[in-house]
């Protein structure tokens, strides 16, 4: 009888590379089309998300005892989601500080003219600004885009792995 060799890291690295990938191309996308795009485009990237958390599951049991628990099933996802997230993260802080830093200057200008639209008071204003250029800075787009990855990976990986 052949031994099966398959891991919860295993299968979370493979899948979350290939996430990764992906989260980069739709990066890309967004860096092109601007800011206004950016929502569809974080929308239609729950798809892929949901579809490899599903094929890790999958893999492991297949590749496995046929058997995936609760918990190893999270676990999965919340490691592609953790993995993809770390590549795309600093893909775009690489792409954000080095080669091209419009489209933070399109997303600054949109949400101030966001928070203009809303009515903000002039006094208000300045706090917004500030706050404005505090998160769309590269690093704070590193630091969230990983920790917001994460979390929506887990939420994700709920509802997968109890369908799994």
């Amino acid at each position: 009888m052949e031994e099966k060799n398959v891991s919860v890291k295993s299968v979370s690295i493979k899948y979350g590379l290939i996430l990764g990938l992906i989260s980069i191309v739709v990066s890309m996308a967004m860096y092109t089309l601007g800011p206004e795009h950016q929502s569809l485009l974080q929308w239609l990237s729950i798809i892929p998300l949901i579809l490899l958390i599903f094929l890790a599951h999958r893999e492991f049991k297949n590749e496995g005892d046929g058997f995936m628990g609760y918990g190893q099933g999270l676990g999965i996802g919340v490691l592609v989601s953790l993995i993809s997230s770390v590549l795309s993260s600093i893909f775009s802080f690489i792409y954000l500080s080095f080669v091209d830093s419009s489209f933070l200057t399109l997303l600054r200008e949109k949400s101030i003219e966001e928070a203009y639209e809303k009515g903000t008071p002039d006094e208000a204003m300045e706090m917004v600004i500030k706050m404005t250029d505090l998160f769309t800075s590269p690093a704070m787009l590193l630091v969230f885009g990983i920790l917001g990855g994460v979390f929506f990976g887990f939420i994700v990986s709920l509802v997968v792995s109890a369908i799994t």
